[in-house]
């Protein structure tokens, strides 16, 4: 892998307002709370309210996110498949 004279590596976005770094063009990293996200998809997820009335963020992990340990930090994703039913479904995941 290569590095930036920064020590980051070649291929890493930045976000110059909190300084937040992350790889992969996938990714999805909220303006307001600075949290980054696995996608599109995980990162709309925490935003609750109305556009321009009360819109704000949520904790991850408590709509379903799990907290995935990244170089860059904590990356906020899906859980894996069968999880994620279960937490859609506000149940258990069965056994």
């Amino acid at each position: 892998m290569r590095y930036t004279q920064s020590g980051l590596p070649a291929n890493a976005v930045t976000h110059g307002s909190c300084g937040g770094w992350w790889t992969g063009l996938g990714r999805s990293h909220c303006a307001s709370c600075h949290e980054t996200f696995s996608g599109e998809s995980a990162a709309g997820r925490h935003r609750v309210g109305a556009h321009g009335v009360d819109r704000r963020c949520m904790d991850p992990a408590t709509v379903g996110l799990v907290a995935r340990p990244m170089p860059f930090g904590t990356l906020w994703s899906w859980p894996a498949p069968e999880v994620a039913l279960s937490a859609l479904r506000g149940g258990a995941v069965a056994s």
